[in-house]
């Protein structure tokens, strides 16, 4: 499960998004991360880091 917090400062934008602790299961629990997007020319990319025990 993520958590997504996002702001705009002057057209700008912020994003923080993470892993929720302890919401994996099975064979993903202990997961942490985090996850980022980039908008290039309307189009988006997504960028997951992550790591389990």
């Amino acid at each position: 499960m993520f958590q997504h917090s996002g702001t705009m400062d002057r057209g700008k934008q912020h994003l923080s998004i993470t892993v929720v602790p302890d919401s994996g299961s099975a064979e993903l629990a202990g997961i942490t991360g985090n996850c980022k997007i980039d908008i290039v020319d309307g189009k988006h990319f997504y960028e997951f880091e992550y790591s389990l025990p």
